[in-house]
Parts: C-alpha cells; sequence; structure tokens
C-alpha cells in the first residue's frame, strides 16, 4: 500500500557486492558503525541533559554540546554510494558517474535535494538547505543581517 517500504533494486549484472566483499566483515563494519553512532547520540543528550540540569543550553558557556549532524551527513553519503555501486559496480569511474546521474534520491536524511550531485556541482548542500542558527533559552533562533 502507500508508504510502505520498496525493496531495493537488484544490483547490477554480474555484480556480486557480497563476493566481493566478505559479508561477515561487512556486517560487522556495520554493526560496529551502528553502535558508535548510538553511543555518540546518547553522549550527546547526556551532556545536553547535564548542561540543562545546570542551568545552560546546548552551546551554552557551560561546556553543553549540541548533538552532531555528521552522522546524518555520513549515512547519506553511504546511501549514495551504495545506490551507485548497486547500479554500476565497483568500478571508481562508474560509480562517480552513477552518482553524479541520481536523481530519485528521497531517502535523505539531511535536506539534500533528489538530485544532490551533477557532473558541474559536487556540493549537494547549499544556501537553499539550511541557515545559520543559534541556541539561546532552550530555543533555535534564526541568525540574520
Amino acid at each position: 500500500g502507500a508508504g510502505a517500504p520498496q525493496a531495493a533494486p537488484p544490483p547490477a549484472a554480474g555484480f556480486d557486492f557480497a563476493r566481493c566483499m566478505n559479508a561477515t566483515v561487512v556486517v560487522r563494519d556495520l554493526a560496529v558503525i551502528a553502535a558508535r553512532l548510538g553511543a555518540a547520540a546518547a553522549g550527546a543528550r547526556a551532556r545536553a541533559a547535564a548542561a540543562s540540569a545546570e542551568g545552560g543550553g546546548a552551546g551554552s558557556s557551560s561546556g553543553g554540546a549540541s548533538p552532531s549532524v555528521l552522522p546524518a551527513f555520513a549515512y547519506d553519503a553511504a546511501r549514495l554510494v551504495l545506490k551507485a555501486l548497486d547500479k554500476v559496480g565497483p568500478d571508481p569511474v562508474k560509480v562517480r558517474d552513477a552518482i553524479e546521474a541520481i536523481d530519485d534520491f528521497h531517502e535523505a536524511v539531511t535536506k539534500m535535494h533528489p538530485r544532490p550531485f551533477t557532473k558541474e556541482n559536487h556540493e549537494a548542500l547549499g544556501a537553499d538547505t539550511g541557515f545559520l542558527a543559534v541556541w539561546r533559552d532552550g530555543k533555535v533562533f534564526r541568525v540574520t543581517d
């Protein structure tokens, strides 16, 4: 039905990811990455809660830290690379070209556009996908000129 997850497309003909990589290693590496991202997020939440309890907000002079967005960017980057690998296999030039041709990347967790890269533009995020803000008194304020 509507909103149901769709199966990933089959890999490109002749490309067998499991044969190219030791599947056990891949699964273990993904588990390690997930554990580290989870620990980083838990640590950031604990620091923010401690800062809040001390009367300081995230990013305040009391040492509070806001959660990092880097794991989200890494997740999107990995999804793009895997999508390209599924289409063209492990050839680096073909992977680059496939990434530049992706125009249906709707599963991004960041504000990437459905076509995040082109041959001419390798900046997936720009002024139209975010804004500069500050955290003050428990709220986000957009920084304006």
